[in-house]
């Protein structure tokens, strides 16, 4: 982006005001569901395939709730917590403060310091999360 190859007005999560209240309180409630629900939507969904009526029963409730909070009775809610604390779409956007190619950068540090994440089995001396 600081390159100008990617333009920020098509991005819409960058060109458009954010909140971080929202995300904390949606965050929240996301954790919780998934900890009632013993799962992620995706293994609701699969357990569901296999014929376990819960993930069935709760896969519906997460697609019920999560219409509800968008276009039906909690929306308003939704809204008003939204409201709470925003921040511009100048905050936003994380790209300024990097260089031309640290995007580049990140990723080549990453790739370095992750070997595990890059598909290697080798694993590094000092590094190791089972013995």
């Amino acid at each position: 982006m600081a390159s100008g190859h990617l333009p920020k007005p098509l991005i819409r999560q960058l060109s458009t005001a954010g909140t971080l209240s929202g995300a904390i309180v949606r965050g929240i409630l996301f954790g919780v569901g998934m900890i009632l629900a013993r799962g992620c939507a995706s293994r609701l969904l699969v357990l569901s395939a296999t014929g376990n009526l819960r993930a069935l029963v709760a896969g519906l409730v997460v697609t019920v709730a999560s219409q509800a909070s968008l276009r039906g009775v909690a929306s308003p809610w939704r809204e008003e917590i939204g409201s709470w604390w925003t921040i511009s779409a100048n905050a936003r956007d994380m790209s300024h403060y990097l260089h031309e190619y640290g995007g580049w950068l990140l990723g080549l540090i990453r790739w370095h310091l992750a070997p595990g994440w890059r598909g290697s089995t080798s694993q590094r001396p000092g590094i190791s999360l089972v013995r």
